[in-house]
């Protein structure tokens, strides 16, 4: 059960990344047949305009996905609804119709030519305006709610990755100055500030997850961004090196470089550590499994052949060759995909209404062991034809399309790799349309408020009856008068219309009499004996002897003390005693919200 109302937009951003992730499996294999020369497209969709598409739909579905986390993350961490959730929808289709024209416009040979930032310059400044909406609804919502840290590091994340867009857009026509500015887009987004996403969605599923304590988790959420300001940044050197800069940039990026890792082992000794402390069942195993894995493989990809692979004598040889693409692979599934994915299958359940037969469907565990399996073999195929590439490039000296034919055979274990990957994911798309519309029931915050008014009456701290009371009260024994006509207006103004949601028996009527007492009328969620009619003395309704009434508010424990007399008017049970419906003794019975499922 979702608790907020706006938290059903991250469904339809979630959908838009999963289209898009299927569309970028279809061009990877047309690239993949390519490579071992059976380019039959080649006149249709150019192994460059596949590749081209392959990478940027990469990016849309990823970003995709962390908007529809974001709109799901923040109302919650919050504890508010989203502002302006009207203008999230619109913000998507903006975004659904950028991605559509980029596309279309890589087909024409409408681009810049510039790698990762390809987009045509004129839906550069869409996305601007498209990601400053997404900001503002964001920033909106946090600054107006509860701020707590997981939702600050996201939002910052967020806006950085924003803010971190803009010096791709700074027109140059010197070759090393335009690379410097893109590369500030692409590391410090991939190893940067998305890890400052990752980070806090990480610590949020954790958080749900585990149920450990929120200051433990987000005390190892400070550690992570402290490593990743302080490698991922500099660590931006390793590419300046290849670009013209000075060569200082060698020996910065190669040592900063080499401290990524830690960033991500340290994530990876989080995701564990709190998997092992949790104190709660998991209901979602799933979730959890997709969880660690992003964890472990983020540590695996991105942190340690990241570290073999940018290491400045190796990076001599392994530079653009499909070494990088090895790394390239198991980073962004390990640290951002898999985290994606784990976002939706957490998030799944709670926005549809029936979704336990698709949770714990068998198709759920073959998608995360297909797709993983799948893509580890396409690392260590990547890896191989890398390899085979460097030394026969690099070492040996072959011409580079020479070389590309000598390696065709290594693509054949690379698309059977990517065929079992692709089974994964489709079985994951299938689940997902499975789940159907979100249609899940959300937490009603007016049983709380009730509850609240409750406890305030019986302190007689009401401020809209405190002088109906008073007028009410014995000046001598302080007893107060409960005969008193019910109107059935007041029951309907607290929107009691469902009686099957509030008592233990749905065909239990309430019979409101005109003996009917000045709490029952004021709260209909809670019954009373029907042949009771009975005055109570203010000192029997607070046990704790306390005459200052302020305090009864605060001790929560003193309602428990009215079940000491046997012929109370009401009661709150016990969380054991909802689903017993033969209780003879015609007491109501109040529910908590998270007993009602």
């Amino acid at each position: 059960m979702i608790r907020f109302e706006s938290q059903r937009v991250a469904y339809w951003f979630f959908a838009v990344s999963m289209l898009l992730f299927t569309l970028q499996l279809v061009y990877g294999f047309i690239m993949a047949f390519a490579h071992m020369g059976y380019d039959v497209l080649h006149h249709i969709i150019p192994f460059n305009t596949a590749r081209t598409v392959h990478t940027n739909l990469l990016l849309m579905w990823l970003i995709s996905g962390f908007m529809g986390a974001a709109y799901f993350i923040i109302p919650d961490e919050t504890d508010r609804e989203l502002i302006m959730p009207r203008l999230a929808y619109v913000q998507l289709i903006a975004y659904v119709i950028v991605g559509v024209l980029s596309i279309l416009g890589f087909h024409y040979g409408i681009w810049e030519g510039r790698k990762f930032l390809e987009i045509p310059r004129f839906l550069d400044y869409l996305v601007v305006v498209d990601v400053l909406i997404f900001v503002l609804i964001i920033g909106g919502t946090l600054w107006s709610g509860k701020i707590t840290t997981t939702g600050s590091v996201l939002f910052f994340g967020l806006l950085m990755a924003a803010l971190l867009y803009l010096p791709g857009m700074i027109d140059t026509d010197n070759q090393t100055v335009d690379s410097y500015w893109r590369w500030w887009v692409v590391h410090l987004w991939v190893e940067g500030v998305w890890e400052l996403i990752m980070g806090a969605i990480l610590c949020y599923l954790l958080l749900k997850l585990t149920g450990v304590d929120r200051e433990i988790v987000e005390k190892w959420l400070y550690v992570i961004v402290a490593f990743t300001f302080l490698s991922g940044i500099l660590g931006t050197g390793h590419h300046f090196y290849w670009i013209g800069t000075p060569k200082f940039w060698l020996l910065i990026g190669g040592i900063f470089s080499a401290l990524e890792p830690l960033a991500f082992l340290g994530m990876a000794i989080f995701g564990i550590a709190m998997a092992r402390k949790g104190s709660k069942e998991i209901i979602n195993p799933m979730a959890m499994y997709w969880t660690l894995g992003c964890s472990i493989l983020s540590f695996v990809g991105a942190g340690f052949l990241g570290f073999a692979h940018t290491l400045p004598r190796v990076n001599l040889y392994t530079h653009g060759t499909l070494v990088t693409a090895m790394h390239g692979h198991l980073a962004f599934w390990g640290a951002y995909a898999m985290l994606i994915l784990a976002m939706i299958t957490y998030a799944m359940p709670k926005l549809c209404c029936n979704p336990r037969h698709v949770e714990s469907s068998g198709l759920n565990y073959f998608a995360f062991w297909a797709s993983n399996i799948g893509m580890i073999s396409m690392t260590l195929a990547f890896a191989v034809a890398g390899v085979t590439q460097v030394y026969l490039e690099r070492i040996y000296g072959m011409d580079f399309l020479a070389v590309q034919k000598e390696i065709e055979v290594h693509f054949a274990g690379l698309i059977l790799a990517a065929s079992l990957f692709t089974l994964g994911i489709l079985s994951f798309v299938i689940n997902f349309i499975r789940y159907g519309r979100p249609r899940a029931r959300v937490h009603d915050m007016s049983k709380d408020y009730i509850f609240d008014e409750a406890i305030d009456s019986i302190c007689f701290k009401g401020e809209e009856n405190s002088q109906e009371r008073d007028n009410e009260m014995d000046d001598d024994e302080g007893v107060y008068d409960d005969t008193e006509e019910f109107d059935e207006s007041d029951l309907e103004e607290i929107d009691i219309e469902d009686d099957d949601e509030y008592l233990s028996d749905e065909d239990d009527e309430l019979d409101y009499s005109e003996s009917s007492s000045m709490f029952d009328k004021n709260y209909g969620a809670y019954s009373y004996d029907k042949n009771t009619s009975k005055s109570y003395d203010e000192d029997d309704i607070d046990d704790d002897d306390d005459d200052d009434d302020d305090d009864c508010r605060d001790d929560m424990d003193g309602i428990d003390d009215i079940d000491d007399d046997e012929d109370r008017m009401w009661n709150i049970d016990d969380e054991d005693d909802i689903d017993d419906d033969d209780d003879d003794d015609e007491k109501g019975t109040y529910y908590d919200d998270d007993d009602i499922d």
